[in-house]
């Protein structure tokens, strides 16, 4: 499974994720004194708290020292903040890049209690995410149809075929991606499906189903 390069993507409800990688590169080593490394960041997340609840734009200063910040513990974490109602959520990524989960999991279980802000792992499910993409094309699930291709006890391989040319530029399958993470959760992306296949919706075949039906497909595997 191929993530895209490196992006920044600004949805719905002031929902913003910075990311910095790609599935296919190598991560860097994780710094050494990771414990000390996992402190350091809410410390300075405490200081600054109020600073990052300011963010409005991915390329604001304090969104991008906040990601410095968060690859002193691993080259590959991202996150993506919720602003909108109630108290404000910091949701610490992977990026899909499962062998940086477990560096996701340290630095959750290691925050301290910081009051109004709730701080979650891995990208949750979203309803109603949609991406408009630089040339200004809509995506969102909807625009979407899968076709199961295989299968093993735990994970299947699909196709997901999407409205664009052929080849699928790769900004179109790096929304695709953020697309699956937002109907399945980061965690179900990465340890229920094996392969993705993106290609182009004039490749579907007339068995394909709508988007929304992998949620079920991939829950009946719970």
């Amino acid at each position: 499974m191929m993530r895209g390069m490196g992006w920044v993507h600004i949805a719905v409800a002031l929902l913003l994720a910075i990311s910095g990688c790609t599935k296919s590169r190598e991560a860097k080593p994780a710094a050494a004194g990771l414990a000390s490394a996992e402190t350091t960041f809410w410390q300075w997340f405490v200081a600054h708290k109020s600073e990052v609840a300011t963010i409005k734009h991915a390329n604001e200063p304090i969104a991008n020292q906040l990601a410095e910040q968060l690859h002193h513990i691993d080259a590959n974490l991202t996150f993506e903040m919720s602003v909108g109602e109630g108290e404000p959520e910091l949701i610490i990524s992977a990026d899909g890049i499962q062998r940086a989960f477990p560096a996701v999991k340290r630095l959750v279980a290691a925050a301290p209690p910081i009051p109004g802000w709730k701080v979650i792992a891995f990208r949750q499910r979203k309803e109603g995410e949609s991406i408009k993409l630089g040339d200004g094309t809509k995506l969102n699930h909807a625009s979407l149809r899968f076709q199961v291709l295989g299968s093993d006890a735990s994970k299947i391989d699909i196709a997901i075929y999407v409205k664009s040319a052929d080849p699928v530029p790769d900004a179109v399958k790096k929304a695709v991606f953020l697309l699956l993470d937002a109907a399945l959760g980061e965690y179900d992306v990465e340890t229920r499906l094996g392969a993705i296949d993106i290609e182009p919706a004039a490749k579907a075949p007339a068995k394909a189903r709508p988007f929304p039906e992998l949620v079920k497909v991939v829950d009946a595997m719970k």
